[in-house]
């Protein structure tokens, strides 16, 4: 049954958020401005750094809101058990917008997992639902180095989003109870980055490509490793770079010193409206992620009918027809990465193509904005 016939009155949602959303969160202004084109939906974005810029002016207004909202604040203070005094304090202001504000919300959705971390009891407060979202680092590696940040918040979450199966699991492990109502929407491609066709020609050097930022966890010195294999084998190639972000300095390094300063450039970010005219001159889109949730640049990149070659890291196994649109080896595997590209290396023309195709159709059947947009609605009804 049609989701937009069968919804009588409107979902009012409180998104929270750390900050507004960066050039790599695709999938959550996406989904805003999806949810946004229905009257029945409203949804309000709370940043967590609101502080920012914040002027005496507003700060005198929010002190005359609080006095009128006392007693949640009151509520939310003595919510928290076993916290600290100055821990409650910096809480009540991280969230004075929210509890302040005299809106009604149907739901409060913490866009990352580990944004309700010691405030999860927040929804309760102002009488609306508790959502999160499991997105990759929060629900992975964040609680490895945040010890028991998920003790005592799951009894207070209604609903779980997850971008993929793996992420799921990694919940169970922190403790999150099965018994929660749980859905997978995964991320999604826009219908007009979705290519028509994309027609090879032979191919005296092979064209590979990074997207994203140059962060430890996307883990590029490890294509390099696989590259200068690649180069030892004889195959001509160009690889392209592309991002900013802390492990530049090291990434030169290892350019220089492993012999690809001819083949390999970093260079700076591409706008989102670049990204389709850039996968269309590229062979192999390579992710080498050592943790990835659901990677937009994978959707899109096979939505152009390039060939994806990735580690299997959580996400990258649902968004990606093994042998087919791509190749999934092992995490931190670089021999196996290597090898995987040289495989491509070795398809015939006919292959290219056909892989293509396939790459397009998965993408247009499996990955469309407007059925992850009916999923958002129907996750909130």
């Amino acid at each position: 049954m049609d989701t937009i016939n069968i919804l009588n009155s409107t979902v009012k949602i409180a998104l929270l958020l750390s900050s507004k959303q960066s050039i790599s969160e695709v999938f959550i202004r996406e989904k805003i401005n999806g949810l946004r084109k229905y009257s029945f939906i409203v949804v309000d974005c709370y940043y967590d750094n609101y502080l920012k810029g914040f002027g005496k002016l507003r700060l005198f207004i929010y002190f005359i809101k609080m006095l009128f909202s006392f007693p949640r604040l009151f509520k939310f203070y003595f919510g928290f058990g076993n916290s600290s005094v100055k821990q409650k304090i910096a809480q009540i202001f991280l969230n004075l917008p929210l509890l302040t504000s005299n809106k009604r919300y149907d739901f409060i959705h913490y866009g990352f997992a580990n944004l309700i971390c010691n405030r999860a009891h927040l929804g309760k407060v102002i009488g609306a639902k508790t959502s999160i979202s499991l997105r990759g680092y929060d629900i992975t590696y964040y609680p490895i180095n945040h010890p028991d940040c998920y003790v005592g918040v799951w009894k207070y979450v209604d609903k779980i989003h997850y971008n993929s199966y793996d992420l799921y699991a990694w919940a169970l492990r922190w403790g999150a109870d099965p018994k929660i109502p749980s859905t997978y929407i995964s991320a999604a491609v826009n219908d007009d980055i979705i290519a028509e066709k994309r027609i090879h020609t032979l191919k005296s050097k092979y064209k590979f490509a990074s997207i994203g930022r140059l962060h430890w966890k996307k883990g590029i010195d490890f294509a390099l490793l696989a590259l200068r294999e690649i180069k030892t084998a004889g195959i001509e190639f160009d690889y392209s770079i592309y991002g900013i972000g802390p492990e530049t300095e090291k990434l030169n390094f290892l350019i220089d010193r492993l012999g690809l300063s001819e083949n390999v450039e970093i260079r700076d970010f591409l706008k989102h409206s670049e990204i389709p005219a850039c996968l269309d001159k590229i062979d192999v889109l390579i992710v080498p992620s050592l943790q990835e949730g659901c990677s937009n640049i994978t959707l899109e990149a096979q939505a152009r009918g390039c060939y994806c070659v990735a580690f299997d890291s959580e996400g990258m196994n649902s968004i990606i027809k093994e042998n087919v649109s791509g190749k999934i080896v092992p995490i931190g595997d670089w021999k196996s990465l290597s090898s995987a590209l040289i495989e491509y290396s070795n398809l015939s023309l006919e292959e290219y193509n056909y892989r293509s195709k396939f790459a397009i159709d998965f993408i247009k059947n499996n990955f469309s904005r407007s059925t992850q947009i009916q999923k958002w609605v129907e996750f909130y009804i």
